[in-house]
């Protein structure tokens, strides 16, 4: 079975008190490497709730797959705040610290090994993840460039991964560096009898602004979307 693909690198400075191990994963396709950008999601964590965990059923059940065991009457239980992925337009509330995915390179269920999931630093569907709010991180796969403005001949401009370049939530829990999304209007033009026109434009936005780049760039490949190459980045997100 595939691992994760992390996108967080050795190299970690954080604070322990601006990680939030309240929220599990939702939304993403399992399995989902650490560094995802994520926001709060249904109704969130609401203190005064006597149940903040749901039951997720027994522990046999695949949780989206086939039935890795059949006759178990134990249950398991998951956290109930729950976190998906960002996209340009939502407020961010942190990055992921570990990995989630529901069985290992040998497609053993991760849930009746805890410690190899410990030592693969890989929570499963459920349990709550670790999301660290601020610090600076060395990242790799974490840029989106498929929100970016676009030149007169429709060719993507992404401004440069450089020292002091802001970065922005982009789509899929990944992070930009420009403030611009794609949106779609709907305009009446009168000349052609008041029909629609669907028109992709594109719009400055109230994006959250969630750090910086510390230096280093990157080649923009727009065949996968994202870069390959490592890059430094400062993360505040308040």
């Amino acid at each position: 079975m595939p691992l994760p693909v992390s996108k967080l690198r050795p190299f970690r400075d954080y604070n322990e008190k601006d990680v939030i191990n309240v929220f599990t994963l939702t939304g993403v396709s399992l399995p989902v490497g650490n560094g995802l950008l994520v926001t709060p999601t249904g109704g969130g964590w609401v203190p005064e709730t006597l149940d903040v965990v749901e039951m997720l059923g027994d522990y046999g059940q695949g949780q989206g797959q086939a039935a890795f065991l059949n006759n178990v009457q134990a249950q398991r239980y998951g956290a109930l705040p729950k976190v998906t992925a960002c996209s340009p337009n939502s407020i961010p509330l942190g990055i992921t610290l570990f990995d989630m995915a529901e069985v290992d390179e040998n497609g053993e269920p991760l849930r009746y090994n805890p410690r190899k999931a410990a030592e693969m630093e890989c929570v499963i569907s459920g349990q709550a993840i670790p999301i660290v709010t601020k610090g600076i991180f060395e990242v790799t796969g974490a840029f989106d460039f498929s929100v970016l403005s676009s030149g007169a001949s429709g060719v993507a401009i992404a401004p440069a991964i450089a020292a002091g370049v802001p970065i922005y939530p982009g789509n899929s829990g990944l992070f930009c560096t420009s403030g611009y999304t794609t949106v779609t209007t709907i305009l009446s033009n009168t000349l052609f009898s008041g029909i629609s026109t669907v028109c992709t434009g594109y719009y400055s936005t109230t994006a959250q602004r969630i750090g910086m780049c510390l230096g280093g760039t990157a080649p923009l490949n727009f065949t996968s979307g994202t870069t390959d190459q490592a890059v430094f980045i400062r993360l505040n997100i308040v």
